[in-house]
């Protein structure tokens, strides 16, 4: 890896260039906001991504009552435990990174991680070197480098056209937090984290319920990997034996039972890619009314045997929206407060759609649509989407001579 300075334009931010692809050192400033001081994150990126990044992203707002409270744990260092009982889709923490890394490692006599670490400020510096660092000192001497390999959370920022003929690791990023990376490692994790782009945030929240006491878990591995592949994944990379509930098995139950685990799992990982979505039904007829409620209901409960509540938001959504194409409001709007309870931080466009057209049926304006022309609001698109696989279906059935295969018309139904 080479160092890059100059006084040109091009590199008036100091730079390394490593297999050809160049890393700069630059400083995101985040504004203020009403409760929290303006601060910065360092970063090394490619050049052409700093233009791209969000240029109104403000430093998130602490919480003033925590959930959670971090203390030592019997064999695990540090976890974070619930001070109180949480409920599923409630957020437990929200925080900016403290500085941003390529996946891809540097060279081993690289500076950039030490002008990186120098560049965070010295409080949240002081608390980052807290955190486990669990590779080898020989391989990766750097400490920013080691707690960022064991703690950074993967991130996606905005790429420029260019970035087409880079490998994938140079298009890979991830984000050091401070209170995230606290939660300690289960199979069946009762919280997930969404990262922000806008708000160059990370968000931790309930996937479940948490009682008061209880240990606050992420995911470390990919749920849907068997239980040898998780494991192994864990070990080379975190340096531990996982032994959550699900990967304890091996002393409570018989090779049969772990077997189903993984079959299980595996299930859930190709459900959308080998069962019919909400979009294939709507436009199938002939599939029965209850195709995909009763599919996704199975899928809900593999989701819950495995504890794996992080897949629900998906299958929520699609069986809200089935049996809002079918008129049946009472079932509709059951689900529909679920989706909008468990995944308000999960997915906030879904979560807004579908309060729009809870609202709009708790109203009563759910009333047949007789034109054809195309929706120009809100209310219209739900007019039109509510009941229209049941209208469909009557309408087919007035026309004998025809299919009563007939697909709808799906161009309706577009955004």
């Amino acid at each position: 890896m080479s160092l890059n300075e100059g006084s040109g334009p091009s590199l008036r931010l100091k730079s390394w260039t490593q297999d050809e692809h160049i890393y700069a050192l630059h400083t995101i400033t985040l504004r203020s906001s009403s409760s929290a001081t303006s601060t910065t994150i360092p970063a090394l990126l490619h050049p052409s991504m700093i233009p791209l990044l969000p240029s109104s992203a403000s430093t998130v707002t602490a919480i003033q009552s925590p959930c959670f409270e971090l203390k030592q744990t019997a064999s695990k260092g540090v976890g974070m435990f619930a001070t109180r009982s949480i409920s599923p889709g409630e957020l437990i923490v929200v925080e900016n990174p403290v500085a941003i890394l390529p996946n891809k490692p540097l060279t081993f006599n690289c500076t950039a991680y030490d002008e990186l670490e120098a560049l965070i400020l010295d409080d949240r510096r002081a608390e980052m070197l807290t955190l486990t660092n669990c590779q080898d000192r020989t391989k990766c001497p750097s400490d920013v480098e080691g707690i960022a390999r064991t703690n950074a959370l993967n991130i996606i920022l905005k790429m420029p056209v260019e970035s087409r003929e880079w490998s994938a690791e140079e298009r890979h990023y991830g984000g050091i937090f401070l209170k995230i990376p606290r939660c300690n490692h289960s199979c069946g994790p009762n919280a997930a984290h969404k990262w922000n782009l806008a708000t160059m945030s990370s968000t931790l929240y309930a996937v479940r319920p948490i009682a008061n006491g209880e240990e606050i878990t992420n995911t470390y591995a990919d749920p849907t990997d068997s239980r040898a592949k998780r494991m192994a994944h864990l070990q080379e990379h975190y340096g531990f034996t996982c032994d959550c509930p699900s990967c304890l098995l091996h002393s409570t139950a018989t090779e049969q039972k772990i077997a189903q685990s993984d079959i299980a799992r595996e299930l859930l990982r190709t459900w959308f890619s080998l069962h019919p979505s909400f979009s294939k039904w709507l436009s199938d007829p002939c599939l029965p009314d209850d195709f995909v409620i009763s599919s996704h209901k199975y899928a809900l409960e593999l989701i819950e045997q495995e504890g794996i509540q992080g897949m629900e938001g998906p299958f929520l959504e699609e069986i809200a929206m089935c049996y809002a194409v079918l008129g049946q409001k009472e079932e509709f709007s059951w689900w529909a407060k679920r989706v909008i309870s468990r995944c308000a931080l999960e997915d906030v466009e879904m979560v807004t759609r579908m309060q729009a057209m809870l609202k709009w049926v708790e109203e009563g304006e759910f009333q047949c649509r007789t034109k054809t022309r195309r929706p120009k609001t809100p209310k219209e698109m739900n007019k039109i989407r509510w009941g229209v696989r049941k209208r469909g279906k009557q309408q087919n059935q007035a026309r004998p001579a025809e299919s009563s295969c007939e697909v709808l018309d799906m161009t309706l139904l577009i955004d």
